[in-house]
């Protein structure tokens, strides 16, 4: 996973697998962060891109490293809304911020990006379909199947009896690019 440090655009730093067991967790390296190769797999895919990466030497446990760097701990309710081609659409139900992690609701967002949601017959599974990429998901389950392709997720959420799928999934299971800005609880596609 590429660092963008010191304008270098991903392309110099990394934080990537090695099978190197010394040099893991040295100061070996040209400034990249090695990692088992286990570890990288199981990581790759719960890091959406454009994740804000933090590197320090602290003192304080990981939830003081996250709230002095503004990363929210818990579950929150925020207002929300997408901006697609330019115009505005709020989400009625609002999106859940957990642990800085952004979840938006399924049926509707859906809704709102001009896809259509079925389920599947027997499975209990999700078949949403959202411009070229039909998505097969079945709740609260850490995979879909993305035209006809597994793809690892992060599982999505039962919220007041609505479903909620990590905003990040947007990319992998719809091919969609989006900005998020958390200040105004924005998602740009």
């Amino acid at each position: 996973m590429g660092l963008e440090v010191n304008d270098t655009y991903g392309t110099t730093y990394a934080i990537h697998g090695n099978n190197n067991e010394s040099s893991i967790g040295k100061y070996v390296s040209a400034g990249c962060i090695r990692m088992h190769n286990d570890d990288i797999h199981w990581l790759y895919p719960k890091i959406s891109k454009n994740t804000r990466v933090i590197i320090t030497t602290s003192g304080l446990e990981m939830a003081g490293i996250a709230e002095k760097n503004g990363y929210r701990l818990g579950s929150t309710m925020i207002a929300g809304a997408f901006v697609k081609g330019g115009e505005k659409l709020p989400v009625k139900n609002s999106f859940l911020l957990e642990d800085s992690r952004v979840y938006i609701p399924l049926s509707e967002s859906v809704k709102l990006l001009g896809g259509s949601l079925m389920q599947e017959a027997g499975t209990g599974a999700l078949i949403i379909t959202i411009g070229k990429n039909t998505a097969v998901h079945k709740p609260l389950s850490t995979k879909a199947k993305v035209n006809g392709k597994t793809v690892v997720m992060l599982a999505s959420k039962s919220i007041d009896g609505r479903l909620y799928i990590p905003l990040g999934s947007l990319t992998p299971l719809f091919g969609l690019p989006f900005t998020w800005n958390a200040k105004d609880g924005v998602v740009k596609l």
